[in-house]
């Protein structure tokens, strides 16, 4: 309880940073931390928002107008390769999402079909009802133990040109 309090005390307009394990509840619903649902209020302001998958491999939360803007570029797209592959996109996108709000108790529904593509939620166990949020890109990441743990594996990993890249790119 002391560290959700200290972390509501940060200021809202200031991203959420690093990753936060969640519990799904027996509903399939997420409760989001206290620095994720004041920052998606102070960000987007009695935005809905839109949770799916466009790449298959982990969820992702959108605040409507973000989501708006994707769909525009997505419907956009020239080129008869490009502009299929964006409308399988898009059908895959509203194949596995779900538009809605955030409940009094900041909580989010996982849309059944997420849930099963994800292999997370109610009946699948204790892991199956983890998973791991983080704030990216305007919206919210949202990965199962098996997409955290292939990427925590990826990243772990020490790159010889990594001092390299990073100074390449001018982060301090």
């Amino acid at each position: 309880m002391a560290m959700e309090q200290e972390q509501t005390q940060i200021p809202a307009q200031d991203g959420p940073y690093g990753h936060i394990e969640v519990k799904l509840d027996d509903k399939g619903r997420i409760r989001l931390p206290p620095r994720f649902k004041n920052h998606l209020s102070f960000r987007f302001p009695n935005e809905r928002l839109f949770i799916t998958s466009m790449d298959l491999t982990r969820g992702r939360l959108y605040p409507i107008s973000v989501w708006k803007q994707n769909l525009e570029i997505l419907e956009n797209v020239e080129g008869d390769e490009d502009g299929e592959r964006a409308e399988q996109v898009i059908f895959r996108a509203n194949k596995y999402g779900l538009d809605q709000g955030v409940d009094d108790q900041g909580r989010i529904m996982v849309p059944p079909k997420l849930r099963d593509l994800m292999g997370i939620g109610p009946g699948g166990g204790e892991e199956a009802q983890r998973v791991w949020l983080q704030w990216s890109n305007e919206g919210i990441d949202i990965f199962n133990k098996r997409e955290y743990d292939r990427l925590s594996g990826e990243s772990d990993q020490p790159r010889a040109d990594e001092k390299k890249f990073l100074k390449r790119l001018k982060v301090k």
